[in-house]
């Protein structure tokens, strides 16, 4: 049994896509995996990050799960970055659709900036301790606890809020394909 192009046994093209010719369809294949290990990564990066955030609030519990949390998170955006311009390119190549270009580059680029942001605010107070900077205030309060992650969340939200608006954007303009 076959509806729009799946079948029991898996997916198949079932028409020709591109005018002129046969697609080689290989390199979206491949973006098309790349993207479904990057959404499985996920749920490693977020075991990883609570017990992260669990070891970080209690000392007594040093899992040092950062050496594991950072390589997830790098290739699980990589991975996501990577199948969204394979995308473009498809919708580009197929579909002579350009309409999203922008949006997609603006999704990517936020993206890596939100991830990058919240790397920083994992690996800060790391530093801090190397360079034997325990606490910020002279009465033992840890100003970077408080206020830096109040500044840092605050970022992270401008940044987010604008690409989850610029995604669902990119999904409006999809359905005039």
């Amino acid at each position: 049994m076959e509806i729009a192009g799946i079948t029991s046994g898996g997916f198949e093209m079932t028409e020709d896509l591109y005018k002129d010719g046969k697609a080689d369809t290989r390199k979206f294949v491949v973006a098309g995996w790349l993207a479904i290990v990057s959404v499985f990564l996920l749920l490693p990066e977020l075991v990883l990050s609570i017990f992260t955030d669990i070891s970080a609030a209690h000392p007594r519990m040093d899992l040092n799960l950062m050496p594991l949390l950072i390589p997830v998170t790098i290739a699980e955006v990589l991975l996501g970055v990577y199948a969204l311009y394979m995308f473009k390119n498809m919708l580009n190549e197929r579909y002579n659709f350009n309409a999203t270009d922008y949006l997609i580059y603006t999704i990517m680029i936020g993206s890596i900036l939100i991830t990058v942001l919240a790397l920083f605010a994992r690996l800060m107070p790391d530093f801090l301790m190397a360079a034997g900077i325990t606490s910020l205030m002279p009465n033992g309060q840890d100003i970077y606890g408080t206020v830096s992650k109040l500044a840092l969340g605050i970022v992270m939200v401008s940044i987010g809020f604008p690409v989850s608006i610029i995604t669902i954007i990119f999904a409006y303009k999809l359905l005039q394909l």
